[in-house]
């Protein structure tokens, strides 16, 4: 170490005072306020640069979040919501609703009723008036056969069929065809179960249907006048007879006669008295509805002459 006395170089202790080329340059200088040292402004523009920094990156970090909120929402929700209901809500029920309801009730209403109202009464009270007395078939019947050489019906022509109204019985012979040239006496009877005859008549059909009037002067017979006797109602001559229908008697006869110089000819029938199975008839009535086969033309509705 070479040998040098203290404070003999030059730089030492006391030669420049403080600051003469050492550290302390730059050190506060004494005696001023905090706010006037330049450090203090150097940190303070520092500080305020790196805040504005801050304050930008942030903002901008902003900005870009609010244009992509602002982007996204505005696509989809405009979009999606737009195309969707308004198509699908738009066609669907307009068309359906309307067409629908407006074909269907204006058709079936229409035709169903003002058709089958309009024909269907208006044909039924024609063809079936009230005053069309409807005969049934009487299980009591019997044809007519010739009695004597010169009959006033072929055998099996005419058939005697019994009924009963208002406590008498009602003769109805089927097939026999009156015209302006017929005059004849039909007439009916009742055989009671000693073999006698009971109710004996007979009524005209003609002007001369039973005359001479002295041929029966001796007879037992009643020439009855209406309303017993013949109707004529087409081909079938109704005889209301004066038989009660309490009579006790075993056999019912109808007869057709005509006076032919002073002597009988005729045709006659028989059939087994059975009150339970004799229907009922109105002689009185305007005309009749019969079977199909009841009468020989094929009529199934006459109309009597009074």
């Amino acid at each position: 170490m070479p040998d040098v006395a203290p404070g003999a170089g030059a730089g030492g202790p006391g030669a420049g005072g403080p600051g003469a080329g050492g550290p302390g340059g730059s050190a506060p200088e004494a005696g001023k306020p905090w706010y006037q040292q330049p450090l203090f402004w150097v940190a303070s523009v520092a500080g305020l640069v790196i805040l504005v920094l801050i304050i930008a990156l942030v903002t901008n970090d902003d900005d870009s979040a609010t244009i992509e909120a602002t982007e996204t929402p505005t696509e989809t929700p405009t979009e999606t919501p737009t195309e969707t209901p308004t198509e699908e809500p738009t066609e669907e029920p307009t068309e359906e609703p309307t067409e629908e309801p407006t074909e269907e009730p204006t058709e079936e209403p229409t035709e169903e009723p003002t058709e089958e109202p309009t024909e269907e009464p208006t044909e039924e009270p024609t063809e079936e008036p009230s005053d069309l007395f409807e005969v049934v078939a009487s299980p009591v019947n019997a044809a007519l056969s010739g009695y004597t050489a010169n009959p006033p019906f072929p055998d099996g022509d005419v058939t005697a069929n019994w009924y009963q109204w208002d406590g008498s019985f009602v003769l109805i012979y089927a097939g026999w065809f009156v015209d302006e040239t017929t005059s004849q006496c039909p007439g009916a009877s009742v055989q009671l179960a000693d073999g006698s005859f009971d109710s004996i008549s007979n009524g005209p059909v003609g002007d001369d249907g039973c005359e001479p009037a002295d041929a029966y002067a001796d007879s037992p017979t009643e020439i009855v006048e209406p309303p017993l006797g013949p109707r004529v109602c087409g081909a079938m001559v109704i005889y209301t007879t004066p038989i009660s229908t309490d009579t006790d008697g075993v056999a019912l006869y109808g007869t057709v006669e005509r006076v032919n110089d002073g002597a009988f000819d005729g045709s006659t029938s028989a059939a087994e008295l059975d009150l339970a199975a004799t229907p009922e008839l109105d002689p009185t009535a305007a005309g009749y509805s019969v079977p199909a086969g009841f009468l020989p033309d094929g009529a199934t509705e006459v109309v009597c002459d009074s």
